[in-house]
């Protein structure tokens, strides 16, 4: 699944995943009931901010990591 922050509150997916029903893998805190991969399953593909300091428009991209892919095919 893939997402887009509005406002960019601490917690706002995993919130709004656990109050439609389907918290986030490996998420216990907001009612996960499993952890197939040892961890979390949330990642942020790309994160893009304007640098307080410079006003400069940052943009950081990494690959979804393989275990995620893994889990799916599960």
């Amino acid at each position: 699944m893939e997402v887009s922050l509005d406002t960019g509150r601490k917690n706002q997916i995993r919130v709004h995943m656990k109050d439609l029903g389907h918290p986030i893998a490996g998420d216990r805190r907001y009612g996960a009931k499993s952890s197939p991969i040892h961890r979390m399953a949330l990642h942020a593909q790309t994160l893009r901010f304007v640098h307080p300091i410079t006003r400069k428009d940052m943009n950081f991209s990494t690959p979804i990591p393989a275990s995620f892919s893994k889990m799916v095919a599960m």
